[in-house]
């Protein structure tokens, strides 16, 4: 496998949490608790970037 994968709302809030400890600088906010809270799960999107089949970057965002 080579290059970049993306995944949209695929992944499970618990395994989003496991994914978020790959990532020194991660912050509560960026929880998918926090952001079931403030914004509610129905608002939310999450999308995960692999490179060569390993978790590179994590993006949740909410919508309006």
């Amino acid at each position: 496998m080579n290059g970049f994968t993306v995944e949209i709302d695929q992944i499970t809030s618990q395994a989003w949490d496991e994914a978020l400890l790959l990532f020194r600088d991660a912050v509560i906010y960026q929880t998918s608790a926090y952001g079931r809270a403030r914004w509610g799960e129905q608002r939310l999107s999450r999308l995960v970037l692999k490179r060569d089949g390993a978790i590179a970057a994590l993006a949740q965002v909410s919508m309006a």
